[in-house]
């Protein structure tokens, strides 16, 4: 089986959980016997070469690159209003990358087309589905609740008028993607859900994301008077929560904990971060290794209150053996049974009182985060999760 990933960005390197997502996947598949290719779109934000992406991985899946700039600008999205399509879908059309995956389907026959992400889906209106090809949707998340959520939260009065015209635009869109694929691969739960509910006629299979479990866990001593988050630094629901928990939670924690320390890492953070001068905060910018930098922390904080989706930062801290503490928007759409190993604060006065008994008392932490990594042993595999979707995909192509 010969399968096309499209993607909008460059999924090597593996920083952030869209990256994971496309490439765990993309691994999986290839380790579980498929011919996987993938077909990216090479951002002025997000960019890396092929040419730079190491030769294991190369020998493992083919990647194709396209040079397309999708920069914001005040005049699209100002001509944007007097359109129907989203703004955040138009941003992704180039006709560049349109040729190039003209080109390979001309020169291969692949069996599964599929889009990562709400903004590739448009390219299936624009391309003639070959024989025997299946087109899929694979949602990352419910991107009209992301940004609604957004613009709920935001204070600028002219930001939110253009927020909320996005969001109804991206919803309208969202209810047409039924009509023009054969499959939604949610990766969420809670997407899954929200699809089953907009169609009775397309097969859905839930595909969250999974993890390479050879790759252990590193032992380290830990110090057990910190907090860490680690997340896209320029992503909206990242910045909101993680400015959310340092003006109104972690002033609580250190009045009761005055020695907890909170380290913050993520690739592309603005000056802010790095003119907080907070004695009790470092920024540690972009980190190489995200395993590493978390090895000797204590408590994981994802403190989100926008999104969608499922938080592989969640998996990932569980696999590690962290506490997580997270709010009802990142607990949403994660795997049924996660929510026993992880922590959720509904405010934050309750997520500072959960960090506090966190930290005041370690010693509790080890059985539930012992469990934790065996769930993720026992259920997240990127093997077991990509087994369970080519025999989705046999379905559909039969």
């Amino acid at each position: 089986m010969h399968i096309l990933l499209l993607s909008k960005k460059n999924p090597y390197p593996e920083r952030d959980g869209e990256a994971i997502a496309i490439m765990q996947l993309a691994k999986g598949l290839a380790q579980n016997g498929c011919k996987v290719s993938i077909l990216y779109m090479n951002t002025p934000k997000h960019h890396f070469p092929v040419s730079e992406i190491p030769g294991e991985l190369t020998q493992l899946i083919n990647f194709y690159a396209v040079n397309v700039n999708n920069a914001i600008t005040p005049i699209g999205a100002l001509q944007n209003l007097f359109v129907s399509t989203p703004y955040h879908v138009q941003r992704f059309f180039s006709s560049s990358f349109l040729a190039a995956l003209q080109q390979l389907i001309a020169n291969n026959h692949f069996d599964i087309i599929q889009a990562e992400g709400l903004y590739l889906t448009q390219y299936f209106n624009l391309i003639r589905k070959p024989a025997n090809t299946r087109f899929v949707y694979r949602s990352h998340n419910i991107e009209s609740e992301i940004w609604g959520n957004i613009a709920t939260n935001t204070s600028n009065s002219i930001k939110k008028w253009y927020l909320q015209i996005q969001t109804k635009k991206l919803a309208d869109y969202e209810k047409t993607i039924p009509q023009n694929i054969d499959a939604i691969v949610p990766i969420s739960i809670a997407d899954f859900s929200y699809y089953q509910q907009i169609t009775t006629t397309i097969p859905l299979h839930h595909t969250p994301t999974g993890i390479e479990l050879d790759q252990s866990p590193i032992a380290s001593s830990v110090d057990f008077n910190t907090l860490y988050f680690l997340g896209g630094l320029d992503w909206l629901p990242n910045i909101e929560g993680l400015e959310w928990f340092i003006h109104e939670i972690f002033p609580k924690i250190i009045k009761i904990l005055p020695d907890t320390t909170l380290h913050i890492a993520g690739r592309n953070g603005d000056e802010r971060w790095k003119q907080l001068h907070h004695p009790q905060i470092k920024y540690h910018g972009e980190v190489e290794n995200a395993q590493k930098f978390a090895a000797d922390k204590y408590i994981c904080i994802v403190p989100l209150l926008s999104g969608s989706g499922m938080k592989i930062k969640i998996i990932e801290a569980m696999h590690l053996g962290k506490p997580v503490v997270t709010t009802p928007k990142g607990a949403k759409g994660m795997p049924t049974g996660t929510e026993l190993h992880f922590y959720t604060a509904a405010d934050a006065q309750q997520f500072a009182d959960i960090v506090i008994d966190l930290l005041q008392s370690p010693e509790k932490v080890v059985q539930k985060t012992k469990l934790a990594q065996q769930f993720v042993d026992d259920n997240l595999s990127h093997l077991t999760i990509t087994q369970a979707l080519i025999h989705f995909y046999q379905k559909i192509s039969a």
